[in-house]
């Protein structure tokens, strides 16, 4: 990844901490990649306590608000990893709504962009499912957790902390850890752009989960994604992310919603078929490539 200008997506003041010595310099590096100062050169700023930390350390990245609250992207022992262990994975409506029995009679690995990756969770658990899948993320930042987080997974060697385990089953879980990681690549773009970008390989699904509103009741914000919302604000795309997404898919379009909300503007130009898988607490909108026109 080349130097970017991170304040142009990313929404808050971002500064780059080594927890260690022995990060400083990985700190600088990175520092200088995302074009952001480095911590101890803000102390006389008028504005340092704004700033939030993102902080390099041995065990990988994480983000800190100046309240504290933080979070890290982590495909070793984090909530995508758990979710992806789930032994009823491939029915999940997740994996319905991909509709990947029917997609593997003609390509045995399908091919997933994940055009509003965030966090990764969902783009994990597809890979989880044998797909290969692109990250598209506009946050630089967030781009960079994801790539260092991926490649940690690719080279993780202990498995995960599976009391009671025997060797045999570290083994297999470190085996699936890497060939998931292997199975995934980040692109920092922004997500209408790539897609109708001509030299953009086309791709058998499109997933989109756009960010929502922000909500009135932060209680009912989950932690993470509270942090997500204000670091790259919510989408105000979704006709022409929906638009790009219908042109470069070739086989389905899948849009994350939540349960009861309207479906995603631009839906009213598609005159295709749209199916509907729910959840309990979310709903996935189904746009059948090959039915209509979008």
């Amino acid at each position: 990844m080349n130097s970017v200008d991170t304040q142009k997506y990313d929404q808050v003041l971002v500064c780059v901490l080594a927890a260690t010595p022995s990060c400083q310099q990985d700190a600088e590096q990175l520092a200088q990649q995302l074009n952001l100062p480095l911590a101890d050169e803000i102390t006389n700023n008028p504005r340092a306590t704004d700033y939030w930390e993102l902080k390099v350390a041995d065990n990988g990245l994480s983000l800190m608000r100046p309240d504290g609250l933080t979070t890290q992207i982590d495909f070793i022992n984090g909530k995508a990893v758990r979710r992806a262990q789930e032994k009823n994975l491939a029915s999940q409506p997740l994996a319905r709504a991909l509709g990947l029995q029917k997609l593997r009679k003609v390509n045995p690995t399908p091919s997933i962009i994940d055009a509003t990756a965030g966090y990764g969770t969902d783009g994990w658990m597809m890979a989880s499912l044998n797909c290969d899948v692109r990250l598209i993320e506009v946050s630089p930042i967030l781009s960079v957790m994801l790539e260092r987080a991926i490649q940690t997974a690719r080279e993780h060697d202990t498995g995960v902390d599976l009391l009671p385990a025997t060797s045999q089953q570290v083994s297999e879980h470190t085996a699936q850890t890497s060939s998931t990681a292997h199975k995934l690549s980040v692109v920092n773009a922004d997500a209408v752009s790539y897609l109708n970008d001509a030299a953009t390989q086309p791709s058998d699904i499109v997933y989109l989960d756009p960010m929502y509103p922000a909500s009135r009741n932060s209680a009912l914000v989950k932690k993470g994604m509270q942090l997500l919302h204000e670091l790259v604000g919510e989408d105000k795309n979704g006709s022409s992310l929906l638009d790009a997404a219908l042109h470069k898919a070739e086989y389905r379009v899948i849009v994350k919603r939540p349960k009861g909300a309207e479906q995603l503007a631009g839906t009213q130009n598609w005159s295709g078929q749209i199916t509907q898988v729910q959840s309990a607490q979310t709903r996935f909108d189904v746009y059948h490539m090959g039915t209509g026109q979008p």
